[in-house]
């Protein structure tokens, strides 16, 4: 995912997963590589005509935390109403250091406790929802699972962006395809960035 761009240039932050991302781990300084976009939805170009909320907590767990530093530099800092963040644990120390330094003052978790305090992103995260803030955020699929679940009735106040592996990234191979209570929809190209309350959670393929 993209982290942060400034001019012609940008930063990513992926995981080996496959083939794709493994010859991607190849590359060094200088090697040419062919980039295509925009493609999809973002935080902001998914709100359609809907005004900013006045606060935003954002919500990453492990790699999904990448998306959330370019969100939250476009927000600005009177927006964000805290920043919480996950990790396995053992393991993922050297990334842990890079979310403190990427988002000072952030609640830090790991399952093992092994970095920040014991627990998941969830426990972060406040019991209701104030009336004038979002959650944004970014992560494994059954964690985004779990924070539809925790704000059942704030659907549309939680935005999720979605991670999914994709052949072709722009729509033609259907690889990515999730149910929505809008039909049918593709990560790459109508998300990847979706409100929590149009998601089928109950019929998306666990991952």
């Amino acid at each position: 995912a993209v982290a942060d761009a400034a001019g012609d240039v940008f930063k990513m932050v992926y995981r080996i997963v496959g083939r794709g991302t493994a010859l991607m781990a190849l590359k060094r300084q200088g090697d040419p590589i062919t980039v295509r976009g925009p493609i999809g939805t973002g935080f902001f170009s998914s709100r359609g005509e809907r005004p900013l909320p006045e606060k935003v907590i954002l919500a990453g767990g492990s790699v999904g935390a990448a998306p959330l530093l370019f969100a939250s530099r476009k927000l600005g800092l009177p927006r964000i109403a805290g920043t919480v963040m996950g990790v396995s644990g053992r393991g993922w120390e050297g990334f842990a250091e890079w979310l403190k330094e990427a988002f000072p003052g952030t609640a830090l978790y790991s399952d093992d406790g092994t970095v920040g305090t014991k627990g998941t992103v969830l426990s972060g995260l406040p019991d209701t929802l104030p009336d004038d803030t979002e959650i944004w955020a970014c992560g494994p699929q059954g964690m985004l699972r779990a924070l539809a679940a925790k704000y059942p009735r704030e659907g549309e106040r939680i935005m999720v962006a979605l991670e999914s592996r994709m052949a072709c990234g722009m729509g033609g191979c259907l690889g990515c395809v999730i149910p929505t209570i809008h039909g049918n929809r593709r990560v790459c190209v109508d998300g990847p960035v979706f409100s929590a309350g149009e998601v089928k959670w109950n019929d998306l393929s666990s991952s």
